[in-house]
């Protein structure tokens, strides 16, 4: 049985993909409890940003053709949220900008598995985490709680609004043509 907080709204996110791939979240499905956001990533968070932002950014998002990926929200209270894609790499993460200093966070890496889509962690780094790498016991556990943590905050927050001093940046490269 598919989990109630995937939404079948988007035909390129299956209700029934595994858990770890991308899956488009019910907006309003009791994010706030904990209980009910167990199974909640950080690939379903960006996934719904994107979505709720503009179907098409999830597409392109989604495509494999699309080589470079780079979506950015910046914020003046939040902080910028930045989803970054270069073939199946991914970084994602909140990083805050002063005066003064630029840092991470918190930023979190994963590979695309080509086969399934699902999202295998890779690195977990930032103010709040410290440099953690794949061979480490511990990315797993740190990226799905830090994954989790983020993708909250994102549907909570409805990154995908504009706001006073919201600002939104896209770019996207292409693969070449072979003709």
């Amino acid at each position: 049985m598919p989990n109630p907080l995937y939404s079948d709204a988007y035909d390129g996110l299956p209700i029934t993909a595994p858990i770890g791939c991308p899956h488009l979240i019910k907006l309003g499905a009791h994010l706030e409890n904990d209980l009910w956001i167990k199974d909640l990533h950080i690939a379903d968070g960006i996934a719904t940003l994107l979505y709720h932002f503009n179907p098409d950014v999830l597409t392109k998002f989604l495509d494999k053709n699309i080589t470079e990926f780079e979506f950015i929200r910046r914020d003046p209270v939040n902080g910028g949220l930045t989803i970054y894609r270069k073939d199946e790499d991914i970084i994602c993460g909140i990083y805050v900008s002063t005066r003064l200093t630029k840092y991470w966070n918190t930023e979190l890496g994963f590979r695309v598995d080509e086969s399934t889509g699902a999202w295998t962690p890779w690195y977990v780094d930032g103010a709040c985490v410290g440099f953690t790498r794949l061979d480490s016991p511990m990315v797993e556990e740190q990226s799905e709680y830090f994954g989790r943590k983020l993708a909250q905050e994102i549907l909570l927050r409805e990154d995908w609004k504009s706001g006073f001093g919201v600002e939104f940046s896209l770019e996207m490269e292409s693969a070449p043509v072979e003709t």
